[in-house]
C-alpha cells in the first residue's frame, strides 16, 4: 500500500515537472490537496487493518487458549475419576485394622478429599469451556489462598453480546479483585468467594461476591479511575474502570451492591434480552 502511494505521488510530480512554469501555479493547490487526500485515505485504511490485524491475532490466541484448558480439564477429569477409586479402596483397607485414631483421620481426610472433588467435577461439569475456564481458575487461585470458593448456576448459561476475551478479562478483573480482598481481611476465617451464572428467557448475569471491610458507604467508588480499596502503592485502581467501560460499549451493565448484613459486595454483570440492561 506504501509503495502504491510513492508511486502515484511519483507520477504526479513528474507530471508538474513537465508542465509549464505557468501552468504548474494553475495546478499546483489542486495537486498538493490530492496528495494530502490520498495519503489520509492510506493512512485511514492502514489503521483499519492494524486494528483488524490485532483483533485477529488476539482472538487467535484466545482459541488456543481454550482448546489447551479444555484439552487439560478432560485429563483432570478423567484422573480425578481414577484418583477418587484409589483413595476409596485405601480407606476400606484401613477400616480393616484395628487403630481407630488413624481411621478417624483418614476418614476426615477422605471426606474432605470428595468435598474437593466434588466441586471440581461439578466445574467441569458447566456446559461451556468459557465459563468452565474461568470457574477453575478461580477455584485454583482460592485454594493457593486458602478461601473457600463455591459456585451455582441455573440450568440456563448467560450469554454476551461481547467478545469471548472481552467477556474473559473483565471477568478476572472481578475475580482478581474479590481474590486480592480476601486476602486483604484482617480475620481469614470470613474468607469466601462465590459465583452465580444466571439465566433465564430475559435476563443474563454473572455475580462474584466476597466479604468487605472498610466499606465507604458508596459502590460507585469502585468504579471510579484510580480508587483502589487495596494498598494505593501496589494497585492503581484501574481494572474495575476497564471493565466497566468495555461492558457499556457492548450494552452490558456492570454493577455493585454491598450488603450491610454480611458486610458483603456482589459484582454484578448483566444483559437484558429487552432492551436496557437493568441495574
Amino acid at each position: 500500500m506504501l509503495l502504491l502511494v510513492c508511486f502515484l505521488i511519483w507520477i504526479v510530480l513528474s507530471q508538474i515537472y513537465l508542465q509549464k512554469a505557468s501552468a504548474v501555479w494553475v495546478y499546483l493547490p489542486g495537486l498538493l490537496s490530492f496528495i494530502f487526500f490520498l495519503a489520509f485515505v492510506v493512512g485511514a485504511i492502514l489503521d483499519i487493518q492494524y486494528a483488524r490485524s490485532e483483533e485477529h491475532k488476539q482472538n487467535l490466541v484466545y482459541r488456543e487458549n481454550l482448546q489447551s484448558i479444555q484439552k487439560y480439564l478432560q485429563e483432570i477429569k478423567i484422573e480425578n475419576h481414577d484418583y477418587k477409586h484409589h483413595i476409596h479402596y485405601l480407606q476400606n483397607r484401613i477400616r480393616t485394622g484395628n487403630d481407630r485414631e488413624l481411621q478417624a483421620e483418614v476418614d476426615s481426610y477422605v471426606a474432605e478429599l470428595d468435598r474437593s472433588t466434588e466441586l471440581r467435577d461439578a466445574i467441569l461439569s458447566v456446559d461451556s469451556i468459557l465459563f468452565r475456564s474461568v470457574l477453575y481458575g478461580c477455584y485454583l487461585r482460592c485454594q493457593e489462598e486458602s478461601i473457600p470458593f463455591t459456585f451455582s448456576t441455573t440450568s440456563l448459561l448467560p450469554a454476551f453480546p461481547i467478545k469471548d476475551y472481552q467477556l474473559v478479562a473483565a471477568l478476572e478483573n472481578l475475580i482478581t479483585n474479590a481474590i486480592e480482598t480476601n486476602i486483604a481481611l484482617t480475620d481469614p476465617e470470613k474468607r469466601y468467594l462465590h459465583v452465580l451464572l444466571y439465566a433465564d428467557m430475559t435476563d443474563n448475569s454473572v455475580s462474584i461476591t466476597n466479604p468487605v471491610e472498610n466499606y465507604t458507604g458508596n459502590v460507585d467508588d469502585y468504579f471510579r479511575s484510580g480508587y483502589s480499596s487495596k494498598d494505593p502503592l501496589s494497585h492503581k485502581g484501574l481494572g474495575l474502570t476497564y471493565a466497566l467501560a468495555t461492558m457499556a460499549e457492548n450494552g452490558i451493565s456492570l454493577s455493585a451492591k454491598y450488603d450491610e448484613t454480611v458486610s458483603a459486595i456482589t459484582f454484578t454483570v448483566r444483559y437484558s434480552h429487552q432492551g436496557a440492561s437493568k441495574k
